[in-house]
């Protein structure tokens, strides 16, 4: 059976590092919003328009179903801090008969984020960083909670 995975965490706590790396050991589809805007938009050139984002979300929307469809695990190496982009994938997966897997990253220490983001060429910056933790990791457990449509869900620290 395919899995969707889910990765949770701050700019810069390494999901991308390693859903690239469970991509090596599990093979699967690499489906994240910044890999699709990359795709359609260029990241260089994207700016940010509500067009565009349900542009990116329609896509990666068809990129899971097919990937679940095709036999394959589905990674989505999102923020996905907020249980509202973490329901979409549970659903999709429910629909599709895949399992859900759920990393969460929330435990990485801002500090840690803040380096790493320094050193990649497309910086999000420490104030983001910072506003996104307070917003949704300081003060809440860990790992987050998960919504009620992904119940049943198998959590893993891969």
């Amino acid at each position: 059976m395919s899995d969707v995975v889910v990765f949770r965490g701050l700019p810069g706590s390494g999901k991308t590092v390693r859903a690239r790396a469970l991509q090596r050991a599990e093979g699967g589809w690499l489906v994240g919003r910044d890999h699709l805007r990359d795709l359609l938009f260029g990241l260089a050139e994207y700016r940010f328009s509500t067009w565009r984002e349900l542009r990116v979300g329609e896509v990666q929307e068809q990129l899971i179903r097919t990937g679940l469809r095709a036999g394959s695990n589905v990674l989505v190496d999102d923020l996905n801090l907020r249980n509202s982009y973490v329901r979409r994938p549970a659903e999709l997966a429910a629909e599709e008969g895949a399992g859900l897997r759920v990393i969460d990253l929330t435990d990485v220490d801002p500090a840690v984020c803040r380096e790493n983001d320094r050193a990649r060429d497309r910086t999000v910056g420490a104030a983001l960083i910072d506003d996104l933790y307070e917003r949704y990791v300081r003060g809440r457990p860990y790992p987050l909670p998960l919504p009620p449509s992904a119940a049943g869900v198998v959590s893993s620290a891969w």
